[in-house]
């Protein structure tokens, strides 16, 4: 099964290469569902958003318990501003070994509507590669508005649920609103978020927002959680930069941080690099 998967991911790799993208026109660095960074598939559909191709390896170290726990992340994306495409894995646990992780992979399509694009739809698959899974994986279907062109208002919708469970799955939905510039990088949204629309008293408030242009980008957010009547909150961060690169290739690196302001639990940091084709 995991050879299987690997050579998918190979495959996808050189699909990109063969057909490019007329510019790479992506966002960076955001957390959000309307604008996210273009390797984090939260919102499907707005893959179609972007322009260009980028292929990502993240790192995350958290300390739980006193035992460092960490994860590796790769992720490849594609995008015509038209279909958009994209495939990751994620390796996380106390070592890196077979038998000291658990693995898990997951995949995205989206589709601009009409000529301009202004609406896409989108929709994610996520499973776990262990023989111990109860369920068949995760699904989330997206709907989005964006301004024709320049800067303006979006909306998005995205409803999700576990497929092949013993029991039975939760709907969960989400509801974001943002406004962006005329450089997409430069955004601010708010994201609402239920795991399960039958039940109003659990969810997740979020406010993001990102900057950025040829050389760097800063991406931020604040999420309060209220779950079985406790309240959460955290900060995230991240900064990137633009190593090298023209109109349609480069190469970035970031760090990221998650930061827990009940005290709780550690903060989380991390780091990406990434080559955009």
């Amino acid at each position: 099964m995991k050879r299987t998967i690997l050579v998918v991911i190979c495959a996808l790799f050189v699909f990109p290469q063969l057909v490019q993208a007329k510019s790479a026109d992506s966002i960076k660095g955001g957390f959000g569902f309307l604008y996210p960074d273009f390797n984090n598939q939260t919102n499907a559909g707005q893959l179609a958003n972007n322009s260009g191709s980028a292929f990502e390896i993240g790192y995350q170290t958290q300390t739980v318990s006193g035992t460092s726990v960490q994860g590796l992340i790769p992720s490849l994306v594609y995008s015509n501003k038209r279909v958009g495409f994209g495939v990751y894995g994620s390796r996380v646990g106390t070592g890196f070994g077979s038998d000291e992780s658990t693995d898990t992979v997951g995949g995205s399509l989206g589709f601009g509507l009409g000529k301009k694009g202004k609406f896409n739809v989108g929709f994610n698959y996520e499973t776990s590669l262990e023989a111990t899974t109860t369920d068949s994986g995760k699904v989330m279907g997206t709907l989005n508005m964006n301004p024709g062109k320049g800067s303006g208002l979006a909306v998005g919708l995205g409803v999700g649920t576990v497929l092949g469970s013993d029991t039975e799955s939760d709907i969960t939905g989400k509801v974001a609103v943002g406004y962006s510039g005329k450089n997409r990088n430069n955004n601010i949204e708010v994201v609402y978020t239920l795991p399960n629309v039958d039940s109003m008293d659990d969810y997740t408030l979020g406010v993001y927002g990102s900057l950025g242009d040829k050389t760097y980008y800063v991406g931020a957010g604040y999420e309060m959680t209220s779950a079985s009547g406790a309240d959460t909150s955290d900060l995230l961060g991240r900064v990137g930069l633009v190593l090298s690169g023209g109109r349609s290739t480069g190469f970035d690196v970031s760090a990221t941080v998650r930061y827990p302001l009940d005290g709780a639990e550690e903060a989380t940091f991390g780091g990406t690099a990434r080559m955009s084709f």
